[in-house]
């Protein structure tokens, strides 16, 4: 009998000891804490967390389990942190960033926009802008703002991530584009009057607008900046036009068309855009 409770104890103490050696450990991650089922030795409590690309938690003894650390305790990428002012093309190597076609922007990154969003909502309004990608703040993943006035003169602010135009209507509008990151002046431009883009909102729900006017050209600047296109792609230095530079050629597009039926407003623009380009061609 008392072999018999000496073995029958043996295996309970056996038994509770491998159930200590694969309790809970607690990983901290910033303040959030993970709980992790590895096999780590009874008396090891406190782990360390490596490097993020490896995202493997090793333990003090020199064990480790591999676990994957849930993207909500992930810190942000120094890639999100956005810079203190705008690129320029004026500056070599913001241009090749600026050229560059941004990446997708990670569901995971969600909590890490708020930062960047606000420098970009900052810059628009101290440079009174009506649009911004994230890439003219060093941060190029596919993210836009959009702060245009609405009808009743009011800023309706939109946020589009990872944006795709559905449909274009046909219809062209012409306007004389100015960018933020490219101070040379103004470019001629014959863009859709109405899109229709899909986009994930800042809260992470999947959406789709219809944007029109002036609304529309904005983003098509933007979408532009997200694929690598800057206004003054393929033009010569001298190209652009100033605010008077655009003055004078409106008042030349008008005395063009008028008391005659043709051509119309938007022939002459182009016939004089194209002669500008002719004569400041190199």
């Amino acid at each position: 009998m008392q072999q018999g409770f000496s073995g029958r104890y043996a295996r309970i103490l056996w038994t509770l000891g491998l159930l200590r050696l694969l309790r809970p450990c607690r990983v901290v991650v910033g303040a959030l804490m993970v709980p992790v089922i590895c096999g780590c030795s009874s008396d090891t409590e406190h782990l360390s967390v490596s490097p993020p690309e490896s995202r493997t938690v090793a333990c003090q003894t020199g064990q480790h389990c591999s676990k994957q650390i849930p993207a909500s305790s992930q810190r942000c990428s120094p890639r999100l942190t956005p810079r203190p002012s705008l690129l320029s093309v004026e500056d070599p190597a913001d241009r090749s960033m600026l050229e560059t076609r941004s990446r997708p922007m990670d569901p995971r990154e969600g909590s890490c926009l708020k930062p960047l969003l606000d420098a970009m909502r900052a810059s628009i309004v101290a440079h009174k802008g009506m649009g911004l990608a994230a890439v003219q703040l060093g941060v190029p993943v596919r993210v836009l703002m959009l702060r245009v006035p609405d009808e009743q003169h009011r800023i309706a602010e939109a946020v589009l991530i990872n944006p795709v135009v559905v449909t274009r209507s046909t219809q062209m509008a012409q306007s004389f584009e100015l960018c933020l990151s490219v101070p040379g002046g103004y470019r001629m431009t014959e863009r859709a009057n109405q899109l229709r883009v899909s986009y994930t909102d800042p809260e992470g729900k999947p959406r789709e607008s219809v944007y029109r006017g002036d609304a529309a050209i904005v983003i098509q600047q933007e979408l532009d900046h997200l694929d690598g296109i800057l206004l003054d792609r393929d033009l010569p230095a001298k190209a652009l036009l100033d605010e008077q530079g655009v003055q004078r050629f409106e008042l030349a597009a008008r005395e063009l068309t008028e008391n005659r039926p043709h051509p119309p407003i938007a022939e002459a623009r182009r016939m004089l855009w194209k002669a500008h380009l002719a004569r400041v061609w190199p």
